[in-house]
């Protein structure tokens, strides 16, 4: 097989592993988190993400330098200058010499202070378990971060097959082993030791995959080329999103386990879990059109990226209101089989969440759209900015309403920032949201008949409970869904092109 041949199948399989990796992701975690909550209890598993949510902001050392690796270093190999490509790969080993050295230095001040801090707030059992985890969930981070140098690698190589293969491999056999060792000795600590050791074994395999197949020789170092300065560039605003997100992701939990206490992170985790997966599917979506849009601002500008956010928006919109109609029908329900009884307050917290975060939902397109105009700079610092404020807000409403207070809080600035904010800095970009929320009637005009002949029809029908009820009631809304955007949901140019797709050319034959 040629050479760019193997680098198209390499590209192909990569994307769907990506897929694959991030359906079972969502698999596993569905399945594990009610495991671990059974083996450790509700409030235990509240003081595991309190955790978690602290030692995350670590990963913030990262600066956003993977992606800025994996560009530079491909950039590398495709102009084939040796001497650049040298010269990427020390920088970037002294990079995350650095990277790792301060999240180390930074681990240790964070395990001290949170130990201090949540003392007058925590049992001394809990604070024990603090003092036995958390070292060890830093050097987790820490491994972490030299796996993110040799993905980098990896990736920019295209590499894929091996690289998303292996990730899914850990993907599964960490639960696993993790059960295994609850049968033996369940709590917080056996969970992070295992977890870390299941990394260390995945990150010796990234590096002896540079070494060995790809030939990448480095060194931990503190010497720098003058290149680095053009990556530190690059790397600053990757910087500015990842820490938006971090806030956005992991405050609450912190904040909670100053006001609140471990019950109420453990609910709002789950809750932030749930709208977060679907958050997951969408960004895969727009991450999916990149490409599109970078091929549209290459051939056609402004005009070409506006028309394919236009589709791109209405496709995404259907879905959300797919979304919406199945939490409100059968959210509860599923909970109920998700979770079992004593955690109804999540189908409450989600439906916060997921109302701070619908508006981003409806233009997730648009992030990739002004990434290919190069115009996306300033979105970062809005963003940024209503993050912060959600600090702010998150202590003040969680001290009179514990989890409810922060989920409206970060509702509030999801809805500000990744939304309103976002909707007008997408029109001032040219990207003509009016046109686009005027495409949603149509759609619209399916989803909410749908819903509630949804409705209607599962009330109908003898009533059947649990995991099967579950599936029927999801299918049920599902079929009905999908039967009234076929009929009215879709416009003249999405009728030609499902009809195309599908061969259901009879559906619409009375129209042309």
């Amino acid at each position: 097989m040629e050479k760019g041949a193997f680098l198209k199948d390499q590209k192909k399989a990569g994307i769907v592993l990506s897929y694959l990796n991030m359906g079972t992701r969502m698999a596993v975690n569905f399945l594990y988190i009610p495991v671990i909550i059974k083996y450790i209890s509700k409030e235990q598993y509240g003081l595991y993400e309190m955790m978690w949510a602290l030692v995350n902001f670590l990963t913030l050392m990262d600066f956003g330098f993977s992606n800025t690796i994996t560009r530079f270093f491909s950039s590398s190999l495709a102009s084939g200058n040796t001497e650049r490509i040298k010269e990427t790969v020390k920088n970037s080993y002294s990079i995350y010499t650095v990277i790792i050295f301060a999240t180390l230095t930074a681990g240790l001040f964070l395990y001290c202070g949170s130990v201090i801090f949540y003392r007058n707030t925590l049992s001394a059992e809990d604070l024990h378990i603090m003092y036995l985890t958390m070292p060890v969930m830093v050097l987790l981070v820490c491994t972490a971060a030299a796996g993110n140098l040799f993905s980098a690698f990896i990736t920019a190589w295209e590499k894929f097959i091996f690289l998303k293969t292996s990730s899914l491999i850990h993907l599964v056999l960490q639960p696993l082993l993790v059960v295994f060792v609850f049968h033996f000795s369940a709590g917080i600590p056996q969970l992070v030791y295992t977890e870390t050791v299941c990394l260390i074994i995945l990150i010796s395999a990234y590096a002896f995959y540079c070494r060995k197949y790809l030939c990448i020789y480095g060194r931990p170092s503190f010497s720098f080329t003058p290149l680095s300065g053009e990556m530190f560039k690059f790397a600053f605003f990757i910087f500015l999103n990842m820490l938006a997100d971090r806030i956005i992701w992991s405050s609450g939990q912190v904040i909670l386990g100053f006001t609140s206490g471990k019950l109420s992170i453990t609910y709002y985790s789950l809750a932030f879990f749930l709208v977060s997966s679907f958050s997951a599917m969408s960004f895969v979506t727009a991450n999916t059109f990149y490409p599109a849009f970078a091929a549209a601002a290459e051939k056609g500008g402004i005009e070409a990226v506006r028309s394919l956010f236009w589709k791109t928006g209405r496709l995404q919109f259907r879905l959300t209101l797919l979304f919406i109609s199945g939490f409100l029908l059968t959210g509860r329900e599923f909970i109920q089989v998700w979770l079992g009884p004593g955690f109804e307050r999540c189908y409450l917290l989600s439906g916060i969440l997921f109302a701070g975060f619908l508006p981003d939902f409806c233009i997730v397109t648009g992030l990739p759209a002004v990434q290919a105009l190069n115009k996306h700079s300033k979105r970062s610092a809005i963003i940024l900015t209503t993050s912060l404020c959600a600090i702010v807000l998150e202590i003040i409403l969680s001290r009179h309403f514990n989890e409810y207070g922060c989920a409206a809080a970060a509702g509030i600035c999801l809805f500000s920032g990744n939304g309103i904010a976002s909707m007008i800095y997408y029109s001032k970009a040219g990207l003509g949201i009016k046109r686009l929320f005027l495409g949603f009637a149509r759609p619209l005009t399916a989803a909410v008949p749908a819903f509630i002949t949804s409705y209607m029809v599962i009330r109908a029908i003898p009533c059947v409970s649990g995991l099967k009820g579950f599936i029927i009631h999801l299918m049920i809304l599902v079929s009905v869904y999908a039967v009234f955007t076929i009929l009215v949901g879709l416009n003249k140019e999405e009728k030609l092109q499902l009809s195309g797709i599908s061969g259901i050319n009879f559906l619409y034959k009375k129209h042309y």
